[in-house]
């Protein structure tokens, strides 16, 4: 069932004369990560580590960096569930990267979480509606199928520019990994939760992400090329070689400048 797919949606209510529980489906094995003794879900919140993170984290957590283009390609399939539920008359209401999990093994997917704050279009929810403070939305009001595009905006620019707790964009690091009209979309979402949503150029955008993964190579699409390969271990918030160029070159004329001096002060 598609619904079992892409939800852990409650299956059954436990009680007799009054509610005491509800029985959920699991996630799928290939959304845990092996941690020590112990298998933990691999939430969308790991998108949004960055190289170094990941660096520092992997001894104690055994992560693994996510390149841009995976970082999309799971990203299009949460829209895709997003969309979907829209479609079956539900907002998903409490939308954020730590009630979702993911697997690229051995293609990208998404599986859905804490779904009891999924409310009818237009009705109310089981619980009241709340959010945590990185995912407030900018204006009082009900959960409605625009708000669910607000949110996964941010989740884009999170995963992308690797901060967690981001409120700016960052152009720049967009630009490398997303063409303009990508760009344009996530831009009118966040700029306040907005009154309507262009959902068929979603739609699209989210199909295209699902090719940047290949099983031999991952790619981006910008404004200057449609299938650009990327190169593995690279962020879209930065380049480290060119960092590390950049600061050689600045040794270099440190150096350079320390050496005139001392030619000056000693008359040569």
């Amino acid at each position: 069932m598609t619904l079992d797919r892409r939800c852990a949606w409650p299956v059954a209510v436990v009680g007799r004369e009054r509610v005491t529980g509800i029985l959920i489906r699991p996630a799928p094995e290939e959304m845990f990560a092996e941690l020590r003794d112990r298998r933990v879900p691999r939430h969308l919140d790991e998108l949004t580590r960055s190289p170094e993170r990941v660096n520092a984290l992997r001894d104690h957590y055994g992560t693994r960096y996510y390149e841009p283009p995976y970082k999309l390609a799971v990203l299009g399939r949460l829209l895709s569930t997003v969309q979907w539920l829209h479609e079956q008359g539900y907002v998903v209401g409490d939308l954020q990267l730590r009630n979702a999990v993911f697997t690229i093994d051995p293609a990208p997917a998404v599986y859905l979480l804490d779904c009891d704050s999924c409310l009818p279009v237009g009705g109310r929810g089981a619980l009241p509606e709340a959010d945590p403070e990185q995912w407030k939305l900018p204006r009082e009001g009900a959960f409605t199928p625009e708000t669910d595009y607000y949110k996964f905006a941010w989740a884009v620019v999170r995963c992308l520019q690797e901060s967690a707790e981001t409120w700016s964009l960052d152009e720049t690091a967009l630009a490398r990994v997303l063409p303009s009209r990508h760009r344009r979309l996530i831009g009118q979402c966040v700029d306040g939760a907005p009154a309507s949503v262009d959902v068929e150029r979603w739609r699209a955008a989210g199909e295209s992400w699902r090719w940047l993964v290949t099983p031999e190579h991952i790619y981006v699409e910008t404004d200057s090329n449609l299938r650009e390969a990327w190169r593995r271990g690279r962020s879209a918030v930065g380049d480290g070689s060119r960092a590390r160029h950049g600061g050689v070159v600045v040794l270099i004329v440190v150096l350079a400048a320390i050496a005139v001096v001392a030619l000056v002060t000693l008359g040569v």
